[in-house]
């Protein structure tokens, strides 16, 4: 049987650069930098809609998981199978996939639906996995989508409930799926962002955001209908609500909701992302724009928009008087929590990026400021944090003082052959190695090939069509 070195020697040689298989290239002498190691996969989706890599996660065994969705039939998620084999299927699908350390993809799964919507807010939008390697999914649906893909039918319709969370085994089998959320009669929006597990008691916990126009707001509870509605009329609001893992039944009185006292068009609260330090304490991260107050007694007023940081104490099983919470920049879009409940934070502040380290009272250790938009972070095993975003395709690392590793500038793939990197969604540290994953924009006339490569090293990716496209690589420090 051949290493995976072999693999990708072979590879190499036969220059089998296609569309979904990237090839690695190192190059001696050049900058220190984030460099290919294994391989990555591209996705394609027609002109009209935006889909594919939206979420991620890496568990403690090396595993990576990435998520989204796809009307792309020929969307290649194997990037060591040798030969171009579709993988995806006609019309509108959701799918996630298992890979371990090394990229080799250990199955993917497909979830099709007869939704046509090309809104970004529907499909899978959070993903997690447990210490057994049970897999859990959330997000948005609009239509009918089949949860079991095995070939079984186990639909679920968005006229009960608009919002899903669903649980698969470790080989990727269904072992229940629900949804909830937004009513057949309501017109509200529910869109959940983020997926986590309670360390200690195996809780799942989502978190997002509702815009409430229609009365009931949301019905958190997937089973009786009606029986925990919950939100403010009127009012585009956070949320987080906690289940079961056994079976998805709800968690009673689990729900946060961060509202405004007024609400018109430009007021709102969202959460972007959730986590849990080693004391089962949960955070949340997110936005909002004028008075922020929560149903755990924060009232927090800002005039124009604001990031935020809320915490709840592990004690906290839902709607009581126990949020701290401080306000940064404009929008916070990601946080990571090292061993020692250290709390960090990556969004933008309108003219640059910002990544901010905090103790777990809150209390703010540093601040910087990148040049650009930080859409995620994630933190390796001496507390050095990677943060990726937008304006390009743009890495920096930092350590656990907060100086940069890779230079001012950080590292950039630059734009080549007609293509516009439109920004960088997720990174995930996988051991010494990372995961990085992101939308291109094709913007020329001719088909040609795109570098997916950090500064001096060069890995092209083939082009079929005029496409949007969204990457994943695994690099190495």
């Amino acid at each position: 049987m051949r290493t995976f070195e072999e693999k990708i020697q072979r590879i190499m040689k036969k220059g089998l650069l296609t569309a979904a298989l990237i090839g690695a290239f190192n190059f001696l002498g050049q900058a220190e930098g984030l460099k290919n190691l294994t391989s990555g996969s591209i996705l394609t989706n027609n002109a009209t809609f935006n889909g594919g890599v939206e979420c991620s996660y890496a568990d403690n065994n090396g595993n990576f998981y990435i998520a989204g969705a796809s009307k792309e039939p020929n969307s290649d998620f194997d990037c060591f199978n040798l030969f171009y084999q579709p993988a995806g299927t006609t019309g509108f699908y959701f799918y996630f996939n298992k890979y371990n350390s090394a990229g080799v993809m250990q199955f993917s799964k497909l979830l099709t639906t007869t939704s046509t919507s090309t809104s970004t807010n529907i499909g899978i939008r959070g993903i997690t996995a447990d210490a057994s390697g049970n897999v859990y999914i959330t997000g948005t649906f609009d239509a009918t989508v089949d949860f079991d893909p095995s070939g079984l039918t186990s639909n679920l319709t968005s006229t009960t409930g608009k919002t899903f969370l669903a649980k698969y085994d470790n080989s990727g089998s269904l072992v229940w799926a629900k949804n909830f959320g937004g009513l057949s009669s309501s017109s509200n929006t529910i869109v959940p962002e983020d997926v986590a597990i309670n360390p200690t008691n195996g809780k799942i916990f989502i978190a997002g955001w509702y815009i409430g126009n229609t009365a009931p707001v949301v019905d958190f509870d997937p089973g009786t209908a009606n029986t925990n509605t919950y939100g403010m009329l009127g009012a585009h609001c956070g949320f987080f609500a906690s289940y079961n893992p056994a079976d998805g039944s709800y968690v009673t009185n689990s729900q946060w909701a961060a509202i405004n006292n007024t609400y018109t068009s430009t007021d709102h609260v969202e959460i972007k992302h959730i986590a849990f330090d080693n004391a089962n304490n949960i955070y949340a991260v997110g936005y909002f724009k004028n008075t922020l107050v929560s149903t755990g007694g924060l009232n927090i007023p800002y005039t124009n928009q604001n990031g935020f940081i809320v915490k709840k104490p592990a004690t906290s099983a839902g709607n009581t008087q126990d949020d701290i919470a401080t306000a940064i920049g404009i929008y916070a879009y990601d946080i990571s929590i090292d061993a020692s409940n250290n709390v960090y934070v990556g969004g933008d502040i309108g003219t640059s990026g910002m990544v901010a380290k905090y103790n777990s009272s809150l209390v703010q250790s540093w601040l910087k400021y990148p040049n650009t938009i930080i859409n995620s972070i994630d933190l390796n095993s001496a507390n050095q944090l990677y943060a990726v975003g937008g304006g390009g395709v743009f890495a920096q690392l930092y350590n656990s003082n907060g100086g940069t590793v890779f230079g001012t500038n950080g590292l950039q793939i630059p734009n080549s052959s007609g293509f516009l990197q439109t920004y960088t969604k997720e990174v995930k540290v996988i051991g010494n190695n990372v995961l990085i994953g992101g939308d291109l924009t094709y913007s020329g006339s001719t088909y040609g090939s795109q570098d997916i490569g950090f500064n001096y090293d060069t890995i092209l990716v083939g082009n079929n069509a005029i496409y949007k496209r969204q990457f994943w690589g695994i690099y190495v420090l």
